[in-house]
């Protein structure tokens, strides 16, 4: 019998009446975008769905309180899960460290966003873990290699065909060129200034997505 992964073995106690899809986001550079793909698509599942959806903070980085500073949503509270604020009926939770995910995850959320910045390496069992995986990447030229060198350290991985490649500045001619050659699953994410608009382009990625 196949063993399950080590860190998953809290995961698999979640309750059956919770059953829910969990989103892993990951940029493959600090500033690429992954807290903003994260809001964009926390919209777009809770327009198309109507259900409950969290975005889960990860990334150390702090942009949930900045994001509240500026929003001033209606409530936030400290529960035992860490502060939460919610922005058009998207729960945000702050600063989550790894033991409050399974507490979280007991919750009565339909779509769970894990936005896990650029820590790759910390939080790899948890992308492998996830029903949808969203790497967020350039196709500047001065980004490029950091999206191929991630392609090809992991490629062996067992999960690796279904990671989905959320990439930036890329036309389609060249996109379609670079899915051949590395056999990946990619798709242009659109120039969106404003995450909290869902834009009708991002809303066509996000479709092919779901």
């Amino acid at each position: 019998m196949k063993k399950k992964p080590m860190l998953s073995k809290k995961v698999y106690k979640v309750k059956e009446e919770y059953k829910r899809t969990i989103i892993s986001v990951i940029g493959l550079s600090s500033g690429i975008g992954s807290t903003h793909t994260c809001i964009m698509f926390s919209i777009y599942l809770r327009n198309l769905s109507g259900k409950k959806v969290a975005i889960l903070e990860l990334n150390s980085k702090d942009d949930f309180e900045k994001i509240y500073k500026n929003f001033k949503p209606s409530y936030k509270e400290n529960g035992t899960t860490g502060k939460r604020f919610a922005i058009r009926k998207v729960t945000y939770i702050q600063n989550v460290s790894e033991d409050e995910i399974i507490n979280i995850l007991n919750e009565d959320f339909s779509y769970i966003i894990l936005d896990l910045g650029t820590n790759y390496k910390k939080y790899k069992n948890h992308i492998l873990r996830s029903e949808i995986r969203l790497i967020v990447g350039s196709f500047t030229e001065w980004k490029q290699e950091e999206l191929i060198n991630f392609i090809e350290q992991n490629k062996k991985i067992c999960g690796f065909e279904r990671f989905i490649y959320l990439i930036k500045f890329a036309n389609d001619f060249e996109l379609k060129l670079f899915k051949k050659e590395y056999g990946i699953i990619a798709l242009s994410l659109p120039f969106a200034p404003d995450p909290f608009v869902l834009q009708d382009d991002v809303e066509v990625i996000f479709d092919k997505v779901t």
